[in-house]
């Protein structure tokens, strides 16, 4: 699932888009994402999800696929830039 982790990637990168970039939602503390990678490497599930917004992208995507995907392709690139 797309997400981003808080960092300056996104005020210190260079882009064509004209724009400067923003992550796709949900953004996560840098904290939240270390946890989740220490609970995958500590007990390696099947999959793992991080956040509230991951798990309602899970849920979404597991009762209709074409629903996410129908929401990835109206927001998903518009999302990403600033005004």
């Amino acid at each position: 699932m797309p997400a981003a982790i808080n960092t300056p990637f996104f005020t210190k990168a260079h882009t064509k888009l004209g724009v400067k970039p923003k992550g796709f939602p949900p953004i996560y503390q840098p904290g939240v994402v270390v946890d989740a990678i220490l609970y995958s490497a500590e007990k390696a599930p099947w999959e793992i999800v991080a956040g509230s917004g991951g798990k309602g992208m899970l849920l979404t995507q597991r009762l209709s696929p074409r629903l996410m995907d129908a929401l990835m392709v109206r927001g998903g690139f518009g999302s990403q830039m600033t005004d």
